[in-house]
């Protein structure tokens, strides 16, 4: 078998309105940190749902994109999906987690030990678990990254599973049993800890809501050489599954609705994404060459959007008195701006060269540069 890195092997498998997905599910996240703006409020009591958006795109890619080289080269390199995921994750991360707790530190707010214990967490990528005992960091503009944590955890196991899989010779039928025997294990799980009275954000940043990742890899498992019919169908009925959430109490209101509400909209997120795969008018809207980039960048959206958002706030609060609803509109589009702006000149000037470097350990290239 020859070396993945040489250009002849590898293959392509890029979905631009994937990208332009992603940005859908990054600008959802951005509205539920935002200030309240008028027109937005029931986006941003809800915009959580961004996250398991986030999480079925990335479990249906990855699991993708490692079922397309055991087809190429009836195997999958575990250390090569490992060196992808550092060189897509850690630049940035690491950049930005490091950048971050230093201006804690040298500000003086928090005591070192408090500062230095989180930026630990969070590079051991266990800063979820702190999150789930102790509660949201307190170092500014890191509690988001619990999510960060949550993802490598996953994909700590995912290549192994999946390998087990492909070399059982199990079918499909299989796989899905197995799987969806996981999602009622996350559900009893969930309902345990939720009659034991566990409060927010316990299940919020923990593997017991991990349905997004297992549906999504479900989603992979069966798209893979089949054709798909009624996509639009899919896709009305996702997005209906998603808009359910208006149904479910805020998600740091702790209830019995959580043990199945992270179901329905894992279902809609991974279905929206399945939909999407084939042409019609959202697909079309989503590869739309300025949200295809928009969602090349949705990575450092995710990242820079809270420190952005907060920038905005301190501007606007220093060049106005107005704290009626324009203000909140005006540190929206601020925010949104200088976050865009930012994740640009990051992704352009920093994360791209890095991404070449990950180019070299594919087999199947998942996006243009």
């Amino acid at each position: 078998m020859g070396s993945a890195s040489t250009v002849r092997e590898k293959s392509v498998y890029y979905s631009p309105q994937i990208d332009g997905l992603r940005f859908v599910a990054a600008l959802l996240v951005f509205i539920h940190h935002s200030p309240d703006v008028p027109f937005l409020s029931g986006i941003k009591e809800y915009g959580w749902i961004g996250v398991d958006l986030f999480l079925a795109i990335s479990a249906f890619l990855l699991t993708k994109i490692l079922l397309l080289e055991w087809k190429a080269t009836e195997a999958i390199s575990i250390r090569r999906f490992y060196i992808r995921r550092a060189l897509r994750i850690f630049p940035l991360y690491i950049f930005y987690l490091t950048a971050v707790c230093a201006w804690a530190l040298i500000e003086g707010h928090l005591v070192a030990s408090t500062v230095v214990g989180w930026w630990l967490g969070f590079m051991s990528f266990t800063g979820n678990l702190m999150t789930a005992i102790g509660g949201y960091s307190p170092v500014p503009f890191t509690a988001h990254l619990w999510t960060i944590s949550l993802e490598e955890q996953v994909y700590a196991v995912l290549p192994m599973l999946l390998l087990l899989y492909l070399l059982s010779g199990a079918g499909r039928r299989s796989f899905v049993a197995i799987a969806l025997s996981l999602i009622a294990v996350l559900i009893v799980a969930r309902l345990g800890f939720t009659l034991l009275g566990t409060q927010h954000p316990f299940i919020w940043v923990l593997p017991l809501r991990a349905d997004s990742f297992v549906l999504g890899a479900i989603a992979a498992v069966l798209m893979t050489g089949a054709q798909m019919k009624h996509s639009s169908l899919l896709t009305v009925i996702g997005i209906a599954l998603m808009a359910s959430v208006v149904l479910f109490p805020p998600v740091d209101v702790p209830g019995l609705y959580q043990v199945i509400g992270y179901t329905v909209i894992a279902l809609g997120c991974v279905l929206v994404v399945v939909g999407v795969q084939t042409d019609g008018l959202l697909a079309r809207v989503l590869s739309w060459s300025p949200v295809r980039y928009f969602g090349k960048i949705s990575y450092g959206v995710y990242v820079y959007h809270v420190l952005c958002i907060s920038m905005a706030g301190k501007l606007v609060a220093s060049l106005s008195s107005n704290d009626g609803p324009g203000e909140g509109i005006l540190i929206f589009a601020l925010g949104l701006a200088m976050t865009l702006a930012l994740s640009s000149l990051s992704y352009e000037l920093f994360e791209k060269s890095f991404l070449k470097i990950k180019n070299r350990y594919s087999t199947v290239i998942s996006r243009p540069v």
